[in-house]
């Protein structure tokens, strides 16, 4: 048996096995490439488990998956050839907690006020007063003529 058919017969038994799981764990080394993928590792206090997203899944997620994010992956576990590692590709992530879209109103939230954008009500600027007294000529309103 070769690499490739051992590998292959490995991705075979894990697909039939794991082809539909709920994962529960903290997300860590989240990182977002510029195909639009999200790779990430889900670990506990036991164990790691790498995983991905990919661009058209992480296109429809709610909020964005950050480090330290308690969550809840749905998934399939595949075996990537090339490297011979398993690892989860999400179909869904729930966060822990706090709903979705909480989670996003939050994160919104914090990043404008990053940008100085206070959630505070404030008053509208003023507007200024209209200028008073004589114009110059240039300035004026042309007058209509009446006959």
């Amino acid at each position: 048996m070769t690499v490739t058919e051992l590998t292959g017969a490995i991705q075979g038994l894990l697909a039939g096995a794991f082809g539909d799981v709920w994962v529960r764990g903290e997300v860590s080394g989240c990182r977002r490439v510029a195909s639009g993928h999200v790779y990430l590792t889900l670990k506990d206090a036991g164990a790691v488990l790498p995983a991905v997203i990919w661009r058209s899944t992480a296109a429809r997620l709610r909020f964005a998956v950050e480090d330290g994010a308690e969550v809840v992956c749905r998934g399939a576990v595949d075996v990537y050839p090339p490297h011979g590692r398993y690892q989860l590709i999400v179909h869904e992530v729930q966060p822990l907690g706090v709903g979705a879209l909480q989670l996003a109103f939050e994160q919104m939230r914090k990043k404008l006020e990053r940008r100085g954008c206070s959630t505070r009500a404030q008053a509208p600027p003023a507007v200024p007063a209209p200028p008073r007294g004589p114009r110059s000529p240039a300035r004026r309103a042309p007058r209509c003529a009446t006959s």
